[in-house]
């Protein structure tokens, strides 16, 4: 790990220089401010980037073949009468949000080349991870659809999280992607450029970080459909959370997007593509009529359009590895997997969040996969953003749970004939689009610490404890079963952490204290005595000082932890936070306060 931690630092040191030397011929590429960049450029800091071969339609759709053999096919009426259950119909996930509802394959992507040159030292850190972890590689989930930090905080922590065990990242980008040309609309106020993306992408590959970029092309489309311009796109036109895959233009949409993720992402070898939480489908006019004349099979509708777009994937990036969530494919029968041709090239990935993960069923699980022909599946465990949609500290104790059911898993598939690539600890920002923030990134960490010490020692052992301790930078851990620590932490982030965790466990009994507990306040400075302006300044005294100490020392805190935010996040991030776990809180506080200086600078005067 220490080899690792200084091999790391090398390579920021070197990136350092060569982002100094291109600095002046890259320039701030904001939505609406970004000037081409020279081709030598690219091709010195990347190399060669995939360039499109033809019209979006025609590279989408490929073969006709293919895309006749799901969308245009007819069945007979025995393959009526056998069609399998619809998809979705198995195991009920433990996915924050849901809701009912109907490596050793891996192409060389340099060719004859690219096999006699050296390896990277993402490959070298991927071999290093299949050799030595129970679980192959250990990626870190990125959410950003709430709460993305600005770039200074990821160049911090970027390079601890390789000191912490990480191998990859899992970025999910959503509406934080700088989308060009007709897709701009989808990109937030407060976006990435293709700057900053540039830079995140050359720190991790300077620390050796695999980063597999992940957007959505099914379920979880909010960001997208919630635009009037593409309303018309849903499958029921109330919801916005799943493409209609008949609908003319949805896969022009989708073929835009995939192009310009990939095109962002030119060393990518992943591309994850979503596909979890279809919720809906089958509802749509057009999606009814097609289950009419295709044996009402709504798993072979999933894998039609999972198909196409894995096809389009492929066309741009020949050697890149499609991965999936599971949950829609687990429903689905073995026969319907096989007959949908997409075992050659996609990745599926199985989640649950659970510390009570049903280890068996995903067991049972993988093995279908084995069966069906895949030759890879990957987990996905959480730290953060999974234990309620509003929770502001991340439990520790139930993310370990939660990886020490998956290594059960890992042990539980053993013999079997399919490659476990590696796990993707999940960091869920918002449930989905529309939800409140779930934990903010930098009081996780000692979550994802945990975690990943968990998964590389295979068990939260005394080894695990020490080194989890020592790379948060706390003195001791006080309590092994509530996870506590003793000691300032030195991990990026480590003042916010403090001060929401304190503001978590002290804000509202703080402010309860005063409001409810001081009988002078309740006898002299009722509601009633505050609406019509007038009080004994005898009896007011009684509790206006400590009132406005307790008053004065949480507005300290607040804006000491509000300054800290802004360093860290945007400022639409900070506002709702505060919004969502503070003010609530201080307002009533607040309130007094103000009318009490009013109403005592009125020397008891009569009511109004």
């Amino acid at each position: 790990m220490m080899r690792s931690k200084y091999v790391c630092t090398l390579r920021v040191l070197l990136l350092a220089f060569a982002l100094l030397a291109a600095s002046k011929l890259i320039a701030d590429s904001r939505k609406g401010h970004r000037p081409a960049v020279p081709g030598s450029v690219l091709t010195r800091l990347w190399g060669p980037a995939p360039s499109p071969s033809g019209p979006l339609a025609v590279r989408f759709w490929g073969k006709p073949s293919l895309v006749d053999k799901f969308w245009g096919k007819k069945v007979s009426q025995d393959e009526k009468a056998t069609a399998g259950a619809a998809a979705g119909d198995g195991e009920q996930q433990e996915k924050p949000g849901e809701v009912p509802h109907a490596m050793d394959d891996r192409r060389d992507s340099g060719g004859a080349a690219g096999a006699a040159a050296a390896a990277s030292p993402v490959e070298e850190k991927e071999e290093e991870a299949r050799e030595h972890s129970p679980v192959g590689m250990r990626l870190v989930h990125l959410d950003l659809k709430g709460a993305a930090p600005q770039i200074g905080y990821l160049e911090q922590l970027i390079p601890y999280l390789t000191t912490l065990g990480a191998d990859g990242l899992l970025v999910e980008y959503e509406d934080s992607f700088p989308y060009e040309g007709e897709l701009q609309l989808l990109s937030s106020q407060y976006a990435y450029s293709m700057e900053d993306i540039r830079k995140m992408l050359q720190l991790a590959e300077a620390c050796g970080l695999e980063v597999i970029p992940l957007v959505q092309t099914f379920g979880h489309m909010e960001f997208v459909l919630k635009h009037e311009k593409y309303e018309g796109l849903r499958e029921v036109p109330r919801y916005p959370n799943s493409l209609n895959p008949h609908r003319a233009g949805a896969l022009e949409l989708l073929s835009a997007m995939v192009t310009q993720i990939l095109l962002a992402h030119p060393r990518a070898r992943y591309l994850h593509i979503g596909c979890d939480e279809v919720y809906h489908l089958g509802e749509s006019p057009e999606s009814k009529e097609w289950l009419s004349q295709n044996g009402s099979h709504l798993g072979r509708m999933f894998l039609g359009h999972l198909a196409v777009v894995t096809q389009h994937v492929r066309e741009q990036r020949p050697e890149a590895r499609v991965l999936v969530w599971d949950d829609m494919l687990s429903g689905i029968d073995e026969a319907a997997l096989k007959e949908s041709g997409i075992a050659g090239d996609v990745e599926p990935m199985l989640w649950g969040y659970s510390p009570n993960l049903n280890v068996q069923q995903k067991v049972e699980h993988v093995h279908k996969y084995a069966n069906s022909g895949f030759k890879a599946v990957w987990f996905a465990s959480a730290f953060k953003g999974a234990s309620g949609p509003s929770t502001m500290v991340a439990p520790v104790k139930h993310h370990v749970d939660n990886q020490l059911r998956w290594l059960e898993v890992a042990r539980g598939m053993a013999g079997q004939p399919i490659t476990l690539q590696g796990i993707a600890l999940t960091g869920w920002q918002r449930y989905d689009h529309y939800s409140v923030l779930c934990e903010l990134l930098p009081v996780a960490i000692p979550s994802l610490a945990a975690s990943l010490q968990t998964l590389i020692h295979g068990g939260f052992t005394d080894e695990a404890k020490k080194s989890t301790t020592e790379l948060l930078g706390f003195q001791s851990l006080t309590d092994a079963a509530q996870f506590t620590w003793e000691g300032s932490g030195t991990f990026p982030g480590y003042e916010i952490y403090r001060d929401v965790t304190w503001i978590s466990a002290n804000l509202r009994s703080s402010v309860a204290e005063v409001l409810e507990k001081n009988e002078f306040l309740k006898g002299w400075f009722s509601p009633y005595h505050r609406k019509h302006k007038f009080g004994n300044p005898l009896y007011m005294e009684h509790f206006g000082q400590k009132t406005s100490q307790v008053h004065d020392g949480l507005e300290e805190i607040v804006g000491r932890l509000r300054g800290e935010m802004e360093r860290v996040f945007f400022p639409d991030a900070v506002e709702e936070w505060l919004d969502e776990h503070v003010n609530p809180e201080m307002q009533p506080l607040r309130a007094l306060v103000n009318d009490f200086k009013e109403i005592i600078a009125l020397r008891a005067r009569p009511k109004s």
